[in-house]
């Protein structure tokens, strides 16, 4: 039996497993549908990816969500041209769910469920669910220029003791010119990293906001400006309205993204948490606050205070075909303040991916190798200010909504090491896996500083393993994760085996 026959028998034998154990467990799930390509779908990011470094489209996929106005300039730019059997894959995959997605008119119904004995430890861009039982179901319609969608959802644990009802992915769009503006509750990604985002991540709920972002992503036509290539740039000020020290914080992002060279993209973020409760919120410290100032400090002066929260960084991406395949480098560096005029205090990140197709096996492929740090080191050297990451003397719930980071899973103080891969078969099949090395909380401070995820220095090795099969109108997801320990085990290795099980219906 050679490797091809191997792998079709195996392949209808998970199948056959998938359709009996997971129909009697899971109950529907869906893919997004939306006026920009979400963030969720790591094999929808793979295939995107693909595009832009072929050159198919304007280049920019380091800020999600991705205008489908930006993405569907591919499919006429492929037209006639002799491409590769993968970028020819991820167009024929991102057609299909553009057709869905952008269609006009007809009102889509969507529903989704994860469950797992635990949530992940390690969040990467996939979406997975945020507590045992992730429960969602919306309705959306499209118009001309306006979109609409309308998304109710559950989180509990199994014995529903702390159920909590949300609108997550809620939103209203409305296209103008060259322009969208939305209100909602929007998941973003922000960066090249395949694992994490230092920033802004989906690792916590997307909380509510209203925003304003380039739905065309095309280059200045004067030549003071083209030199900049296709741009993208986004603004939006949202409201953190869950329990906190500070009530009713607002949280300013602004993001900014350039590809002055085929398959090269600089990207830029400013993240500015401020007003709320008994905290100044006049024009003044607006512009304070852009400025990179502390409220009421000297700009004449170093230095500063610590009255308005802010995280700034940048990130870099570069891309080229090797072959018939695409290979890709990637930075990021975030920090916490300013010292001597430059972000300081910084996290950083850097990985590398390769991406193809199997003339043999006929399957698509990428793996990436990332590694990150949120030990907050003096302008990425040393010592470690540790404790300093995500969190702030006047907001003291930090970079966080709702009991996570905005950014790193793995929350401060902490080292992630990460090999991730995954497949898409010629059935549509979607295998994954990865390996992580996740140093927690490196000097084992406790929970009032602010640390989400552990209250002791942990070192914890993961492997996980998955598959996702479509089903008619349906993807049914099969994860299982093991882990040789847990968080808040000091001296202890508790291994932990976790299940993952979903399905997505959309119609």
């Amino acid at each position: 039996m050679n490797i091809a026959t191997w792998w079709r028998t195996a392949r209808t034998s998970v199948q056959r497993a998938l359709i009996g154990g997971l129909a009697l467990s899971v109950i529907p799930v869906a893919v997004s549908a939306s006026p920009w390509v979400e963030v969720g779908d790591d094999v929808v990011r793979r295939d995107v990816e693909m595009l832009a470094g072929f050159g198919l489209m304007d280049g920019l996929t380091t800020t999600w969500p991705i205008p489908w106005k930006q993405v569907s300039k591919a499919f006429e730019r492929a037209e006639g041209k002799k491409l590769p059997q993968s970028v020819r894959n991820a167009l024929m995959r991102l057609r299909s769910r553009y057709s869905y997605e952008a269609k006009i008119g007809t009102p889509r119904v969507e529903g989704r469920a994860q469950i797992s004995n635990e949530p992940r430890l390690v969040r990467g861009f996939r979406d997975t669910g945020r507590d045992e039982i992730d429960l969602e179901f919306g309705l959306e319609y499209m118009w001309e220029s306006t979109a609409i969608r309308l998304n109710a959802g559950i989180l509990s644990d199994f014995k529903f003791d702390d159920a909590s009802v949300n609108l997550d992915r809620s939103y209203i769009a409305q296209e103008l010119g060259g322009w969208l503006l939305y209100a909602g509750t929007i998941e973003e990604w922000w960066g090249s990293g395949n694992v994490s985002s230092l920033i802004r991540s989906n690792n916590a709920r997307p909380h509510p906001r209203v925003g304003i972002m380039r739905n065309d992503t095309s280059a200045f036509d004067t030549p003071w400006l083209s030199w900049i290539g296709p741009w993208q740039l986004g603004t939006s000020v949202g409201w953190l309205d869950d329990d906190r020290t500070v009530e009713n914080a607002l949280l300013w992002d602004m993001h900014l993204s350039l590809q002055p060279v085929q398959g090269l993209q600089f990207s830029f973020y400013r993240s500015i948490m401020l007003c709320g409760e008994d905290q100044s919120c006049s024009l003044g410290t607006w512009s304070d606050a852009f400025r990179g100032l502390a409220v009421g400090e000297d700009p004449n002066q170093l230095g500063g205070g610590n009255g308005i929260n802010q995280l700034a960084g940048a990130d870099v991406r570069f891309a080229m075909p090797i072959g018939e395949n695409l290979a890709a480098i990637y930075g990021q560096y975030v920090a916490e303040d300013k010292i001597d005029g430059w972000p300081g205090k910084a996290g950083w990140l850097g990985g590398a991916s390769l991406a193809g197709y199997s003339q043999t096996m006929l399957w698509d492929w990428q793996i990436a190798g990332e590694a990150s740090d949120t030990r907050a080191r003096l302008n990425g050297g040393n010592p470690p200010y540790e404790n300093t990451f995500y969190n702030h003397g006047v907001y003291r719930n930090g970079y966080r909504y709702r009991g996570r980071t905005l950014g790193h899973s793995l929350d401060n103080d902490a080292m992630l090491y990460s090999i991730v891969g995954q497949i898409v078969d010629a059935s549509n099949w979607r295998w994954r896996g990865a390996l992580h090395l996740a140093d927690l909380n490196r000097d084992g401070s406790v929970r009032a500083t602010g640390n989400t995820v552990s209250g002791s220095d942990e070192t914890i090795h993961v492997v996980e393993a998955g598959v996702e099969v479509p089903i008619g109108p349906s993807l049914v997801s099969l994860d299982f994760t093991v882990q040789d320990d847990r968080p808040d085990t000091p001296g202890d290795k508790e291994w932990l085996v976790t299940a993952y099980g979903s399905w997505r219906l959309r119609f």
